[in-house]
């Protein structure tokens, strides 16, 4: 065996040392790697990069959105604006239509408008004032009703807002406005005509020292007191003696019928007619208080007066 300073030895160390750089570079160049073996089902790798692109999916059917069932609500109020040339006051862009929802992007707030599409607010052009008009109001009640008082609360207040009745589809009323400026609250006086419902309009106007703000109301609430249209009651006596003498002349009756008739419109319930001298009225029989006093007869039939009770009616 040679020695391991022999030039033989020496050349052996040379060419293995050869063919394994030759085999290193064949691997690399044919593109295997010596990484354990991956499966062939693709992963996907989450990401936390946010992103401003919104993603819309869309429906395979358009009857699906629920856009559709919002325009069947008759609580949804109306959109009306319009683009003025301030300038010449010439209407620029006019759009009006039922509002189906609203929402906000990118700070803004975006309004679907049966009919017309989508429409958002500007970023930097702005209305010098403007309304909300709502929708009628009976809080629940048929009868006739007063709106007492009308309560704002606001952030500190920049600008100005005003409220306007509609007292059953008669015109407009205005109340007083709201123009304490840093103020976050007022009470409003309402109006003193009674109505059956009422639809309400509360008007925005910006700062005249700095247009660029306005006011933001952040709760209203009209107060209403039911006011229904009120009965007369009439105590009406009646005497009832088996025998009575007016004007010389003498009346015989049979008490106990007349009792029995008058007692009938307790038992059965009916809309009669009560006349007091000229004037008549529609009313119902509430109560008949009795008194009896003697008895003429040995029937023990007692003669008396009854105080009969009627309420009117109103229409």
């Amino acid at each position: 065996m040679p020695s391991p300073n022999s030039p033989l030895n020496y050349l052996r160390q040379i060419a293995i040392g050869s063919a394994t750089g030759l085999i290193l570079l064949a691997l690399i160049i044919g593109g295997f790697t010596l990484a354990a073996p991956k499966s062939s089902t693709p992963t996907n790798t989450p990401t936390n990069t946010p992103t401003d692109t919104p993603t819309v999916t869309p429906t395979t059917d358009g009857r699906d959105c629920s856009i559709a069932e919002l325009a069947l609500d008759d609580r949804l109020v109306g959109l009306h604006a319009q683009v003025l040339n301030p300038a010449t006051n010439e209407v620029l862009f006019d759009v009006q239509g039922d509002v189906l929802s609203v929402a906000n992007y990118d700070e803004r707030r975006l309004f679907a408008v049966s009919g017309q599409g989508f429409y958002r607010e500007h970023a930097s052009v702005v209305a010098s004032s403007g309304y909300v008009e709502t929708g009628s109001w009976r809080w629940g009640i048929p009868d006739p009703k007063f709106a007492t008082f009308v309560d704002f609360r606001t952030t500190p207040l920049k600008g100005s807002l005003g409220f306007s009745l509609n007292l059953d589809n008669g015109g407009y009323e205005s109340l007083a406005d709201f123009t304490s400026q840093g103020n976050t609250e007022l009470t409003l006086a309402g109006s003193e005509t009674s109505f059956g419902e009422g639809a309400f309009k509360i008007s925005f106007t910006r700062s005249s020292t700095d247009t660029t703000v306005g006011p933001t109301l952040t709760r209203w609430q009209v107060r209403a007191f039911p006011a229904p249209k009120r009965s007369e009651l009439f105590s009406v006596p009646i005497l009832l003696h088996e025998r009575l003498n007016l004007g010389n002349r003498e009346y015989y009756f049979d008490v106990e019928n007349e009792l029995a008739f008058l007692r009938d419109f307790i038992k059965d319930t009916r809309v009669t007619t009560y006349q007091e001298g000229e004037e008549t009225f529609t009313v119902i029989v509430e109560n008949i208080e009795w008194t009896p006093i003697d008895s003429n007869t040995k029937s023990w039939m007692f003669d008396g007066t009854a105080v009969i009770t009627l309420r009117s009616l109103t229409a």
